[in-house]
């Protein structure tokens, strides 16, 4: 897990609803780019860039590990 900045409710608190922007991402993690797996078995990464403004200025970066579970997704909520 990999945090930088502020989470969404920080920015939000900080900037306003209207103001704040978030962009999500899963993707297969790059490590295993080079083994030989079907892409729905190979480990996924999930990503959430929070932004602030008109600019869109990175207020908050998070990273972890996904996992296609129940658990994870209750994760993926808290970020």
């Amino acid at each position: 897990i990999g945090t930088c900045g502020m989470t969404e409710s920080q920015a939000i608190a900080k900037y306003g609803q209207e103001n704040i922007k978030v962009y999500k991402s899963k993707f297969p993690n790059l490590y295993y780019g080079i083994f030989q797996m079907e892409p729905d078995d190979k480990p996924r990464t999930f990503m959430k860039l929070v932004c602030a403004g008109k600019e869109e200025l990175v207020v908050g970066l998070h990273i972890s590990k996904y996992e296609n579970t129940e658990e994870s997704n209750q994760k993926e909520c808290c970020i």
